[in-house]
């Protein structure tokens, strides 16, 4: 019987990289635009909670809202960057206003 010689892969630790060379090329821009991904993360996460506490399923919350289901998942999920329309749809079908400003 033949034996085909069993190869093993060479598993090497990660290089350790210091925070300061990521970030070090990156603009004042980058990091305002890092800052705006994180807003609207957590205005996503804030919805997707609110739905949960009071027992909506996406596709429950899309019928209320009049929004096809995937357009929920999508917003709830980060990977659509919606339209105020449709997240103040959203939120009066929760019963909520969605309110927006600038400082």
């Amino acid at each position: 019987m033949n034996k085909k010689p069993i190869t093993l892969i060479n598993k090497t630790r990660p290089k350790v990289v210091s925070i300061d060379n990521i970030t070090g090329d990156s603009t004042k821009e980058d990091w305002q635009a890092v800052e705006n991904e994180k807003k609207y993360y957590q205005l996503v996460v804030s919805l997707r909670n609110l739905r949960q506490e009071i027992g909506l399923t996406q596709k429950e919350l899309s019928e209320k809202a009049n929004l096809p289901r995937a357009t929920v998942v999508k917003v709830e999920s980060g990977r659509r960057n919606t339209t105020l329309e449709t997240l103040m749809h959203m939120a009066q079908a929760m019963g909520k206003d969605l309110v927006v400003g600038l400082q």
